[in-house]
């Protein structure tokens, strides 16, 4: 049961908001929900960078850098879920290029589902690639690539609810280092 003195003591303190907190009164723990739940299935090995996109009604898609699961350095992976936390699937790979890293995963989702990833590839000499995946989780089109043969670093992306997308990375080019972009559909 909840302890309405206990209550209003976290709430002074910052520990809990009104509309969603319970207060175990047996230890004065407090617990926030949503509940936390797993977001890989698989936790053996070095799991990282992790991003998510969340659709208008509250699915989710989850991309992270998996070392060693790809059959090479760092893959991306990804999880899909409901608005309830349930899973859509199993972990699957999001990256099809496995020759050396793939990592420092970015990730947007827009209303409607569609998706669009983007990360690292290579191993000293690192271009941006990306994925761009239907409301399903399924696959549109191939991996792309959208730094055409510069290095680049730390992408992002942003998608529009029109199925245009940008690609943004730091760009190291003849001229030296900049930001650089490419818009994409």
């Amino acid at each position: 049961a909840d302890d309405p003195l206990a209550m209003e003591t976290l709430r002074r303190k910052g520990k809990v908001s009104k509309s969603k907190s319970k207060v175990d009164t047996t230890n004065y723990n407090y617990l926030i929900e949503p509940r936390n739940i797993l977001g890989n299935e698989e936790t053996e090995g070095l799991q990282s960078s992790s991003t998510v996109g969340i659709d208008s009604i509250g699915n989710v898609f989850l991309a992270w850098q998996d070392y060693g699961k790809d059959g090479s350095l760092n893959g991306v992976f990804g999880r899909r879920f409901m608005s309830n936390a349930t899973p859509f699937g199993e972990d699957f790979l999001v990256n099809t290029t496995t020759t050396y890293d793939q990592e420092a995963p970015s990730l947007i989702t827009n209303a409607g589902g569609q998706s669009v990833s983007v990360w690292m590839s290579g191993i000293t000499t690192k271009e941006i690639r990306g994925q761009v995946f239907d409301k399903d989780g399924n696959t549109l089109g191939r991996e792309f690539r959208a730094s055409g043969g510069n290095i680049g670093f730390n992408p992002k992306v942003a998608l529009s609810n029109e199925d245009e997308f940008v690609v943004v990375w730091e760009n190291i080019d003849s001229d030296g280092r900049g930001i650089a972009a490419q818009r994409m559909k």
